[in-house]
């Protein structure tokens, strides 16, 4: 036991140089090593203390990651969940995402190329965003939106007024 705790510090402190990892990560990949739990528990109060593990802020690094790439809420809460970040931390940090429209109206010019009548194409577009994790709520607005040409003039008028 003696000098134990120190090994488990070291160990996790190299882990975290690279990149971050949520806590319970960084426990598995402790407990998988051998590490007692009580030199884990030591490891990570230090670390916690030190602040070089942060499950708020790598939550926070990985929900901007995904909704930046275009991905929706549900998408970024999967993530968050298989990457060992608690469930109350993802829900405070869930709410305060904005929305991506820019990167939807992107993917839906890019997948249906202006074939608005073609059914089959509106739900392969539709199908493809609900893997990116937006709700089909998210997803009829804005399909709609991208179909009805009449909405964008109103847009830009309201946007101009402005």
């Amino acid at each position: 036991m003696d000098g134990q705790p120190n090994k488990a510090l070291e160990y996790a402190a190299r882990l975290l140089a690279p990149r971050a990892m949520s806590e319970r990560t960084l426990r598995g990949k402790l407990e998988s090593k051998g590490f007692e739990a009580a030199d884990i528990d030591d490891a990570v109060r230090r670390l916690t203390e030190m602040g070089g593990l942060n499950d708020r802020e790598y939550a926070g690094m990985v929900a901007r990651h995904y909704v930046n790439r275009g991905f929706g809420r549900q998408k970024v809460a999967q993530e968050l969940r298989r990457r060992g970040v608690g469930k109350d931390i993802a829900d405070e940090i869930l709410p305060g995402l904005a929305p991506c429209s820019r990167q939807v109206e992107a993917y839906l010019e890019k997948t249906i190329r202006g074939q608005i009548e073609d059914k089959r194409v509106l739900r392969r577009a539709a199908a493809g965003l609900y893997r990116r994790g937006f709700s089909w709520e998210q997803i009829n607005a804005a399909i709609d939106v991208y179909c009805n040409p009449a909405c964008w003039d109103e847009e830009q008028t309201a946007e101009e007024e402005e």
